[in-house]
């Protein structure tokens, strides 16, 4: 089934004044400035010698600067622009470069710094446990059985393994059997 289309008649009146507009103003500019159309300009209809000099109008009257002119200086104004751009573009990207570069490397300066701070900690955490061991050697078993029993199983077995073995055993037999198990059966890494 055909589908039926209307046009308002004001809508067709219009198409057809502007499509008569734009061939009148074509026919003119093949005639009057045919280069603006990227034609070549007609050969001189009359020859030069029939003029007269009274007949001649001024060249500059008929010339005037042509649009492609114009458009090709915009070209030349854009192509500049961009080309200033993409140098722009190049400076941003090389700058952002270097500051990844220099953040890795404070990231790894960083990771250095933590390592080193780390192993000074763990070391003087060492040694704060050896000099608690010296003293927990003489101390009695069931007394460092109650401290230990309040820091952790990883801290607990470290004294422990600090401590003399006899004395170690002694405070390992006073813990509570739970606690005991945690701390004699947590790896501590030497």
């Amino acid at each position: 089934m055909p589908v039926e289309v209307r046009i308002p008649i004001g809508l067709v009146v219009v198409l057809i004044g502007i499509l008569a507009t734009i061939g009148i103003a074509t026919v003119a500019l093949f005639l009057f400035r045919p280069d603006w159309l990227g034609l070549s300009p007609p050969k001189q209809a009359v020859p030069a010698d029939t003029l007269h000099r009274g007949d001649t109008l001024a060249a500059d009257t008929f010339l005037s600067p042509s649009p492609w002119d114009e458009l090709q200086e915009q070209l030349h104004q854009q192509t500049g622009l961009i080309t200033q751009l993409q140098d722009s573009l190049r400076l941003v990207r090389h700058l952002a470069d270097s500051l990844k570069t220099e953040l890795r490397q404070l990231q790894d300066s960083l990771a250095q710094w933590q390592r080193r701070f780390r192993q000074q900690s763990d070391s003087l955490r060492i040694a704060h446990y050896e000099a608690f061991a010296k003293i927990y050697n003489t101390a009695p078993p069931g007394e460092v059985a109650r401290v230990l029993a309040q820091l952790s199983p990883a801290d607990a077995a470290l004294i422990l393994r600090l401590m003399n073995r006899r004395q170690a055993a002694r405070v390992a037999a006073a813990l509570p059997p739970e606690q005991a198990a945690a701390v004699l059966t947590t790896g501590v890494p030497r």
